[in-house]
């Protein structure tokens, strides 16, 4: 994918990046410290040099993610993947429960 951008009244063509996270990817909200987005950023730039495709900021939470949860909660991925292959009701069936509200009596 290549598109355009004006910059300075000259015209830049870009290249753009190909998609990095899974088609089923939710996004997320995480609060950071000051001192804890200079370590994001210090990972990523040195994660840039080794991993380009592993150098943004979801890959760097997931793989953290990852990391803790095998070498310090000891827990083993084939119990994750058991985990997901668990269906979780549908998003469409909430929506169809309905609340039925009764007129008040005077």
């Amino acid at each position: 994918m290549t598109f355009c951008r004006i910059v300075n009244g000259r015209r830049s063509l870009m290249a753009g990046r190909p998609k990095q996270l899974s088609e089923d990817a939710e996004k997320i909200q995480v609060a950071l410290t000051p001192e804890e987005q200079l370590v994001l950023q210090v990972i990523k730039v040195r994660r840039k040099k080794r991993l380009p495709e592993r150098s943004g900021q979801s890959q760097i939470v997931a793989d953290g993610l990852w990391k803790l949860l095998l070498e310090e909660e000891k827990v083993p991925k084939e119990y994750i993947t058991r985990l997901s292959e668990i269906e979780v009701p549908d998003a469409e069936l909430k929506n169809k429960i309905r609340e039925i509200h009764t007129k008040e009596r005077k």
